[in-house]
């Protein structure tokens, strides 16, 4: 995530504004300006307006990253296709694990997660290849595996609605959400609330009945049926990931200007907020020891 830019002289030239993982708008200190994004549905830079609401750049791209058609050229937005910056010299998009050309539909270095043809989808099997070929279903927010672009956009809207205004997991304690605390009116419920997104996403399985006393909490039930897999250690999060503690979990949405992990959370006010991830992490009960997951896209049946 691109928080800023400065010239040689250490002089300040663009500072970007995120709400959650999403680019708000970014300002020219030297200009006293700020300038307004508006993207697609798969992050890519679709219009710009200045301070006077004027739009300064309006382009649309196709599904691998081509201009399709530029209506406004007065701006020159630094993320472009899928919000990314493109490198002056070569032309490839930074993806965060590695570089896309778009003129050639193809990564230009194997992916960094799948690095050998394991799996039965032999679109995987070319591990240079953008969403695995299928670009109008599938989205690849960082240069590794893509993920469904209508599932990550769902998941943190979901999880959005949730937090604004500020709901209260679960007033109604005869929801199947409801987990054993809320219940019971000691504090809200981490795991239903993860459990109700990402139901409300359209996640494909049941998970069962939160409050049972025993039962496996959303996530791990989850890995154990096959429909999560662990994101593997330095790989790069993405929207919609779950992180999982031995007691709590919390749903990924990017980073603050600060590059401070944001998440979102069922609280112990009873509340569900966009948070940082230190509030967790501080906690004497939880620590550091946290584990992040991703939905795993399963493939049909044949």
């Amino acid at each position: 995530m691109l928080l800023a830019e400065y010239s040689r002289y250490n002089e300040p030239v663009r500072d970007y504004i995120y709400i959650g993982g999403r680019l708000l708008a970014e300002y020219k200190p030297q200009e006293s300006r700020t300038y307004f994004y508006t993207p697609d549905q798969i992050n890519s830079t679709r219009i710009v307006t200045d301070g006077t609401g004027t739009v300064v750049y309006s382009a649309a791209h196709d599904p691998y990253g081509g201009i399709q058609q530029t209506w406004v050229n007065t701006f020159d937005p630094t993320p472009k296709f899928s919000g990314k910056e493109r490198d002056s010299e070569s032309q490839l998009d930074y993806f965060g694990a590695r570089y896309y050309d778009r003129a050639q539909y193809r990564f230009i270095s194997v992916d960094p997660i799948y690095r050998k043809a394991t799996s039965d989808n032999q679109q995987k099997w070319n591990l240079y290849a953008y969403c695995e070929n299928n670009p109008l279903t599938l989205f690849d927010p960082n240069g590794e595996e893509g993920i469904s672009a209508q599932k990550a956009q769902k998941i943190i809207d979901a999880a959005f609605g949730w937090a604004n205004p500020k709901r209260t997991p679960y007033a109604d304690s005869t929801s199947p959400y409801c987990g054993r605390g809320a219940v019971k009116g000691i504090g809200a419920d981490c795991c239903g609330s993860v459990w109700a997104i990402y139901a409300e996403a359209g996640f494909e399985y049941s998970y069962g009945n939160a409050r049972k006393e025993g039962e496996e909490s959303f996530v791990e039930k989850a890995v154990n049926t096959g429909f999560f897999k662990e994101v593997e250690e330095g790989a790069s999060l993405q929207a919609g990931d779950v992180g999982l503690w031995d007691g709590h979990m919390v749903i990924y949405a990017g980073k603050d200007k600060d590059g401070n992990i944001l998440v979102y959370s069922a609280t112990t006010n009873n509340k569900f907020l966009l948070c940082p991830l230190w509030w967790f992490t501080n906690d004497p009960h939880l620590g550091d020891d946290v584990t992040w997951y991703r939905y795993e896209e399963k493939e049909p049946a044949k």
